[in-house]
């Protein structure tokens, strides 16, 4: 391993802090493996025993989080998988004795992006061209997006969607169940969609499993919150929210 910089800046990084601790720590632990260009070999057990040696993590799923997030390009050359970290020159200051890169870059000859099961092109493509297979890998997207309260990185998000291919109906129950009776998400503490779909946050537990969670209404009634004529759910939802972050300040 290598010594490298950390900049404050990256506690604040939105994207990272909606990915798990772990893999926040194993992005750090790449930029210790990584040779002087930021390039290193895609062995996820090799690295996981570099990193966890004495935890049970699965690091494979944990690198695709990060390429999720473009923070991290996976690659292939002549059958051989690669990572490359993105802006490496401009945050890290290699040793001026270290060892030129003997890994072959993303961008030479032969490399391609590791597949996820998508053509990355297919946005580009009229839905009457893309194989009955495609959009089947799809179905469900649409609803989905529609009812999730956060709207970012919809081009990943669906990568992943196609990739994990879940059933939209369980999703979407879900999320209109937290929507009403999930503390944190009343109070606006929603993760990205990408985050929600690569860990798989549908099948985690709300609230406290020994009783049914609050629902907005109920903390409407204890707020002394009443709905207004023509009030929206989101309008309604963000007035209890407030309601609950104020009591929050004051205690």
């Amino acid at each position: 391993m290598r010594a490298r910089n950390i900049k404050p800046g990256f506690f604040q990084n939105e994207d990272l802090a909606e990915l798990r601790p772990e893999t926040r720590l194993l992005f750090i632990g790449l930029w210790l493996l990584a040779d002087r260009q930021g390039l290193l070999e895609d062995r996820p057990k090799k690295i996981k025993m570099q990193i966890f040696p004495a935890d049970s993590w699965d690091v494979d799923p944990m690198l695709q989080e990060l390429a999720d997030q473009n923070l991290i390009v996976r690659y292939v050359i002549d059958s051989k998988r690669f990572i490359s970290i993105p802006a490496w020159d401009k945050h890290q200051n290699p040793h001026v004795k270290e060892r030129d890169s003997t890994i072959p870059a993303p961008d030479s000859h032969g490399a391609s992006p590791e597949t996820t099961g998508t053509d990355p092109a297919d946005s580009l493509i009229p839905d009457s061209l893309i194989p009955s297979n495609g959009r089947k890998a799809t179905a469900g997207f649409d609803e989905f997006w529609a009812v999730y309260p956060k709207k970012r990185k919809k081009k990943t998000a669906l990568d992943i969607w196609r990739r994990k291919q879940p059933d939209a109906s369980v999703l979407i129950a879900d999320v209109r169940a937290r929507l009403a009776g999930d503390k944190q998400w009343i109070k606006g503490f929603v993760p990205d969609p990408t985050t929600y779909l690569n860990g798989e946050r549908w099948n985690d537990d709300m609230g406290d499993a020994t009783s049914a969670p609050k629902t907005t209404d109920d903390y409407a009634l204890e707020f002394g919150i009443t709905r207004r004529p023509d009030e929206t759910d989101e309008r309604f939802r963000i007035r209890v929210r407030d309601a609950m972050l104020v009591r929050e300040r004051q205690t």
